[in-house]
């Protein structure tokens, strides 16, 4: 036997479970700061939609494994509660296939902002519910970015859908924007907001979903849904 192999090979295997270890820890640490003394169940498998240059309705959280992705209006990041050319994408995502989970890789999850999808009913959200989590300051909200497809051109989209807050959490911060116009805001809120209103809009035109970390920070997660539809007969 190759005994030099033979010790590559187990510190190979021994850094792998090292890595599951730490990605293992980290869900515990999501679990202990939403809940402390639950059991994490963070999973997500949501329902296939479409998320093509045809579409005309879009959804959360049903698009939710399309966030980010080249042929989808859809991404998130972190930016300035009121600043839309401050947005920059969450550029990783971790997936072991019980969970799903789209944030800053190799920064503090919780400092920087994260978006998940739950599997089942934990820490005061449903199963199936998309959760936005925002940074520790105003600069580190976190904002769902839906981006108006190329074949917008004065296009008017219905939007509908709320922000719901799961009871003994703190404050938080609500905006809606269109570029910079703020189409709808809460701010220091502690109870859920549900929205509904219309906008027009040519391609590229980007609409914000924002979640801050309203005056005190702690305990801000919030589930999130939304649904976009292009209105059928305004547009003609």
């Amino acid at each position: 036997m190759n005994l030099s192999l033979s010790r590559a090979t187990k510190a190979t295997a021994r850094a792998g479970r090292a890595k599951s270890f730490l990605q293992r820890l980290t869900l515990l640490a999501v679990g202990a700061l939403m809940a402390p003394g639950a059991v994490p169940a963070f999973a997500a498998e949501p329902a296939a939609a479409g998320h093509s240059a045809n579409a005309t309705t879009w959804s959360m959280p049903g698009d939710f494994d399309s966030l980010g992705k080249s042929d989808s209006a859809w991404s998130a990041g972190r930016a300035d509660i009121l600043d839309s050319s401050s947005f920059r994408a969450f550029t990783d995502s971790q997936d072991d296939g019980q969970w799903r989970m789209r944030n800053f890789g190799d920064v503090d999850l919780w400092e920087n902002g994260l978006v998940w999808f739950a599997t089942k009913t934990a820490f005061g959200f449903e199963a199936g519910e998309m959760v936005i989590h925002p940074g520790n300051s105003p600069d580190k909200a976190t904002a769902i970015r839906w981006t108006a497809p190329a074949a917008a051109e004065n296009t008017t989209y219905h939007v509908t859908g709320s922000f719901r807050v799961p009871a003994d959490s703190g404050d938080r911060d609500f905006v809606i924007r269109l570029g910079d116009e703020i189409l709808f805001e809460a701010r220091g809120s502690t109870a859920a907001q549900d929205f509904d209103f219309e906008f027009t809009a040519s391609a590229g035109r980007m609409l914000d979903f924002v979640i801050g970390c309203g005056n005190t920070w702690t305990n801000e997660g919030a589930g999130f849904a939304v649904t976009i539809s292009e209105k059928k007969g305004a547009n003609d």
